[in-house]
């Protein structure tokens, strides 16, 4: 155990000589990383790893748990699953069949095994998904959405634009565990749609017929993967600002690395705070608490940055605060740019 965490972690005497200044010197380990003193302090990239897995796996824990809760509270509200089911449509009327022959224009024997797909649908509307299900007809069984007109007639030219008909992806269709992804995609596929329109069609029903709290697990697992990328964008706009201090882009890198390290730290001991210990209480003020204590988590974070910022470059504090907050704007774009592509990747391979 101790080789492994010496080997992998560098817990001997030079991650213990970094914890003092890591916490309170914020640009010293930086500065002494760059100026060559680098077998006295813990290496940036295991400091940062050692971080990263603390924050991400409470990260993680609380965004599955939100989910879960949310959840909760939704079947709470509804007082359980009361959807509707075959079993308890009552009889159908003598006016809902001829309405039903009338809708055919056949007679009834046929239905079972000769309705044509169209038929089935130009049922479903006429009549009703209820009635329509008496009769084990159900939308899962059909393919076509026929528009109506204002005189209650079908317009025929709907099928020309027809793509997927998501007015059947409802929520009996896609909590029928009996009917496979597959299933479900031929019950709303009309067949003009392109290839690419066909792939996010398969991960839309995929996505939406598996638990949320799978799916935002498989995004958030890849979250550490997409912050490692976002190290060398973070230091780039670093090297951009500072192109006149004639600094070495891997030194705008290992600044960036202790940022980052540091805000982990912070902000995983925030989360533990506020969603372990605070959240859990009744306290009517838990939730204000929560909130001055997420706000001073930032204020300390950006105020660490901004300090290390004028360590590490030695310019006047007015140009620093004024490039620090330039810096803040273009990485928080960069940030909310990546998140949106990493939820993109994760749905589309999920």
């Amino acid at each position: 155990m101790a080789d492994f965490f010496s080997n992998y972690f560098a817990l001997d005497s030079r991650f213990r000589h970094s914890i003092v200044p890591f916490f309170i010197k914020p640009g010293y380990l930086t500065n002494k990383f760059n100026a060559g003193h680098r077998m006295s302090y813990a290496n940036p990239v295991r400091l940062y790893l050692i971080v990263s897995l603390f924050f991400f796996f409470i990260f993680s824990g609380i965004g599955k748990k939100m989910i879960r809760d949310d959840n909760d509270v939704k079947i709470t509200a509804s007082g359980g699953n009361n959807r509707t089911t075959i079993d308890n449509i009552e009889e159908i009327s003598a006016e809902d069949l001829e309405d039903l022959k009338e809708a055919m224009g056949i007679g009834f024997k046929p239905i079972m095994r000769k309705l044509p797909r169209l038929d089935k649908k130009i049922i479903i509307d006429s009549l009703g998904v209820e009635v329509a299900a008496k009769f084990h007809i159900r939308p899962q069984d059909t393919v076509l959405r026929i528009a109506k007109t204002t005189n209650g007639e079908f317009d025929d030219d709907f099928l020309s634009d027809s793509k997927f008909n998501w007015d059947l992806f409802n929520e009996e269709l896609k909590e029928n565990k009996d009917l496979t992804d597959k299933q479900v995609y031929d019950s709303i596929y009309i067949g003009k749609a392109g290839s690419f329109e066909q792939l996010f069609a398969r991960q839309r029903i995929k996505v939406e017929r598996t638990e949320t709290e799978y799916f935002i697990g498989y995004a958030l697992k890849n979250l550490p993967l997409m912050m490692f990328l976002l190290l060398p964008l973070f230091a780039l706009v670093l090297k951009l600002l500072y192109i006149r201090r004639n600094v070495l882009y891997i030194k705008h890198l290992v600044h960036a690395i202790h940022l980052h390290a540091f805000a982990y730290l912070t902000y995983g001991i925030t989360l533990l705070i506020t969603f372990y210990m605070i959240d859990n209480q009744d306290s009517s003020g838990a939730n204000e608490l929560s909130d001055w204590i997420n706000l001073f988590s930032f204020i300390l974070v950006s105020t660490y940055a901004y300090i290390s910022f004028l360590k590490v470059y030695k310019q006047h504090w007015f140009k620093t605060l004024i490039k620090f907050n330039i810096h803040g704007l273009v990485y928080a774009a960069i940030l909310l740019l990546f998140f949106a592509l990493e939820m993109g990747v994760s749905f589309l391979l999920y």
